[in-house]
């Protein structure tokens, strides 16, 4: 009985890296993430997606009545305040006919 033995090679040029994926559990770059605390401390941590700020939730259970009220009060949408006041001023373009130049 004879035994083959087979060699592969990878071919590793610009189309294949593109169009496969990196072939690792573990990613090597890492980014620098702020961390929010429910408390409000801040921590640098690293991780493996880019993003800006990583807020953790507040456990609401374990906040009292009136950190509860206000935090609901803060979650709800702002009432746009109108105002109807209307503002006189006295223009008077002859003022600034002078500045105009006239065409020839």
């Amino acid at each position: 009985m004879k035994s083959v033995l087979l060699i592969f090679k990878r071919n590793l040029s610009s189309i294949t890296t593109s169009i496969t994926k990196i072939h690792r559990n573990i990613y090597s770059r890492m980014y620098p993430i702020l961390l929010v605390l429910p408390n409000g401390a801040t921590i640098k941590i690293r991780y493996p997606v880019p993003q800006g700020i990583i807020k953790l939730p507040i456990n609401i259970n374990t906040l009292s009545e009136n950190e509860k009220r206000l935090l609901i009060d803060r979650r709800k949408p702002k009432q746009k305040v109108l105002s109807s006041e209307t503002i006189k001023t006295a223009y008077n373009p002859t003022k600034y006919i002078n500045l105009v130049k006239k065409k020839k």
